[in-house]
């Protein structure tokens, strides 16, 4: 919670920023430990998500999309 909160409160560039990293880390995770980039990783992500609207838009689609095509 504490950090969606400080993700809420950032800028655009921050939340650009983690929604790069969720797209660059998140193919990497479900390869090397899938269970739990399903099991914590990738829930805990859906929760960031309404906080990371206000990154570049391109972005939080591709962020869906990878969390939808995971069944997350």
């Amino acid at each position: 919670k504490a950090s969606r909160d400080a993700v809420m409160a950032g800028g655009p560039d921050e939340k650009t920023t983690k929604l790069a990293d969720f797209l660059s880390n998140g193919p990497s995770m479900l390869l090397h430990d899938r269970e739990y980039a399903l099991r914590v990783y990738f829930p805990e992500k859906r929760l960031l998500l309404p906080s990371l609207i206000g990154g570049i838009p391109s972005l939080v689609t591709q962020y869906e999309a990878l969390l939808e095509a995971n069944g997350c």
